[in-house]
């Protein structure tokens, strides 16, 4: 079910009109379900004009795309109702649906969601995490690096495993290890980095059946805590916003780009093995009962 923002009562036909209310969701551009918060709460709107030219080729985002198709796939048959909570640029979801499946993406930023439109994404909606509309709508839900931006992470799991459909599947990534926080982590608005174990509990409470959590971009460990010491060690006196240039001057220097490309495309070949490595980031794939 897709449930009206006003009434709760089921949205129909294919602009999602409530016969309850005067609601439609569809406003032309993507189905709009007015949510009660705003991105900078949680996130810097302008950073999306920077990751719009950088995703494409940028080292990090390149192997994750590539790697979290893996996981989809291995995870999910093809053709499913797939719905990416946090799709940003919309860059996974137009890889994900170039490899066959239905995809709806949702975020909060309209900034976020003009940019997958340029990314010629049809089902795009503004949502919150902290409360979908979706109710059993969909075979698998995706989430990638969002959970870690909001404090009620409960909740966000909560409504994430609410739009899955009984035996759906779920997959996150979020930042890991709590010595690895660094400028970054602030920059990018983060409220913590995650344990595994501490991922793992969270899907459990959640009522969730945990299928895996594993690490992800083990070449990048070492790099991460070098830069979280110098933090430490530095980055006190330094505004945010100018960490947050020099980070996005060093983003995509082409020959560190493409030699950390590699590196981390070595970890797609792990997936299948029961190597359970150390990383930067988180992935778990869990099931609704």
């Amino acid at each position: 079910m897709i449930l009206c923002p006003r009434c709760a009562n089921t949205l129909e036909g294919p602009r999602l009109s409530c016969g309850s209310c005067d609601f439609t969701a569809d406003n032309g551009k993507w189905f709009d379900f007015e949510p009660g918060e705003s991105i900078d709460s949680f996130f810097d709107e302008h950073e999306f004009d920077h990751r719009f030219v950088a995703e494409p080729t940028h080292y990090w985002f390149r192997a994750r795309r590539e790697l979290l198709l893996d996981v989809l796939q291995k995870h999910v048959s093809p053709r499913s109702r797939v719905l990416e909570v946090g799709c940003g640029c919309g860059y996974t979801s137009k890889s994900f649906s170039a490899a066959g499946y239905d995809m709806w993406s949702a975020d909060l930023s309209e900034n976020a969601l003009g940019y997958s439109v340029q990314n010629s994404l049809q089902q795009l909606c503004r949502v919150s995490i902290t409360d979908l509309p979706f109710k059993e709508e969909f075979d698998a839900v995706v989430s990638f690096d969002v959970v870690e931006h909001i404090p009620d992470h409960r909740r966000c799991v909560e409504q994430l495993r609410d739009a899955l459909v009984p035996g759906g599947t779920l997959i996150i990534t979020v930042p890991a290890h709590p010595a690895l926080w660094g400028s970054w982590d602030e920059i990018q608005r983060h409220v913590r980095r995650f344990r595994p174990s501490e991922l793992q509990t969270l899907l459990e409470k959640a009522e969730l059946e945990v299928v895996t959590v594993r690490q992800l971009f083990a070449a990048l460990v070492l790099p991460a805590l070098a830069a979280a010491a110098w933090d430490r060690v530095r980055g006190g006196h330094r505004g945010g916003e100018q960490r947050a240039d020099e980070h996005r001057a060093m983003w995509t220097p082409a020959l560190i780009s493409q030699v950390a490309y590699q590196a981390l495309a070595v970890e797609r070949r792990l997936l299948n093995t029961p190597f359970p490595g150390v990383g930067t980031s988180l992935l778990a794939v869990a099931r609704r009962p």
